[in-house]
């Protein structure tokens, strides 16, 4: 048996609704359903007021463990892959880094110091082909595609909620901000309904702080369609998803990765309606699974909101592909690619 340690954002004793918790969650649950795998979770909430100990629990786990996985956000990379390389000189362990998101390159680019000591780690794991190529082309030699996925069960077909008629339900199921694109949705969908409510939009996720107050008056402006459900825990996901027609991602975010909430969509069996990011195509299926407009464009928003409520077909026709496109991100699909790649 191995033992392999995970350093991430647990944050037990808060409810799992950002993404980098439930990914660092959701890696923890995959590799302990392996009989040949022992996990030791390294949690790292709240590390900056307790930075000694977790470099003893680092260094410990040096020690004790076969490899160490990383998860951090973006102002973790630097401290950790160093103390990973300082603490690992003479034990050599192996490490692995499970990137979040697709923003890597950019911080790379202006941190160039960093690229070496990333390179010496055994690997680095890409949650999009994007986010593989562009790191290729800095010289990494140590990076493969390891999508996201979720520990989440598909609902059955006969479970698919197809719109019958107007208003079609579309949902917002992520952080609330305005880089999340919460603004241009709410303006885009208050446009098309004008002379008629086309469509209601409820939302579900933690409210950032910068943008409370701005989003309180978004929803009291627009009552008569827009309502806020407030925060779901990640495990049930697809039972609140399942009753939509539609999810609606407008991030402004060019570098995100794989959406978790995009998973959680296609699980419920939800087509996607959302702005065309960097690694759109790695997960979004023009027509199939999802139907996109310019990122930040939100007249683009609106003509698609318009030809979808005047054909209601187009969204009823994906519904099939979204659900079956859901179970490639499942926890069971991806605990044998992970296990492969710490050799187990």
């Amino acid at each position: 048996m191995k033992k392999i340690a995970i350093l991430g954002h647990f944050s037990k004793n808060h409810p799992s609704v950002d993404g980098q918790t439930i990914k660092t969650l959701n890696l923890s649950r995959a590799l302990s359903l392996s009989e040949n795998v022992e996990v030791c979770e390294i949690d790292t909430h709240g590390w900056k007021r307790h930075p000694l100990r977790l470099i003893l629990a680092i260094n410990r786990a040096m020690k004790s463990c076969d490899a160490i996985i990383m998860l951090p956000a973006r102002r973790g990379v630097q401290v950790f892959s160093y103390l990973l390389n300082a603490l690992n000189v003479r034990k050599g362990r192996k490490i692995y880094y499970d990137v979040i998101g697709a923003w890597l390159p950019s911080l790379l680019k202006s941190k160039p110091h960093l690229i070496k000591t990333l390179k010496k780690f055994d690997g680095i794991w890409c949650e999009t082909n994007t986010l593989k190529t562009a790191l290729e082309n800095m010289d990494f030699e140590n990076v493969c595609v390891v999508p996201n996925f979720k520990d989440i069960r598909p609902i059955a077909e006969n479970e698919l909620k197809f719109i019958e008629d107007l208003p079609i339900r579309l949902v917002i199921f992520s952080r609330i901000s305005k880089a999340k694109g919460v603004s241009d949705a709410i303006e885009a969908i208050g446009r098309t309904n004008s002379g008629s409510i086309k469509y209601t939009l409820d939302i579900y996720g933690p409210i950032d702080g910068s943008y409370r107050d701005r989003f309180n008056e978004l929803v009291n402006e627009n009552s008569s369609f827009v309502n806020y459900g407030g925060v779901v825990e990640s495990g049930a996901s697809v039972d609140v998803l399942k009753g939509y027609h539609a999810l609606l991602f407008p991030t402004r975010y060019y570098t995100e990765g794989i959406p978790g909430t995009i998973i959680d969509a296609y699980c419920a069996g939800l087509p996607v309606i959302s702005a065309r990011w960097e690694s759109y195509a790695d997960i979004c299926f023009e027509g199939e699974t999802s139907l996109g407009y310019k990122q930040g464009n939100v007249d683009d928003l609106v003509d698609l909101l318009q030809r979808i409520s005047d054909d209601i077909s187009i969204v009823n026709n994906m519904k099939a592909f979204s659900l079956d496109h859901g179970s490639k991100y499942t926890i069971t699909e991806m605990v044998k690619q992970i296990c492969t790649l710490i050799d187990v």
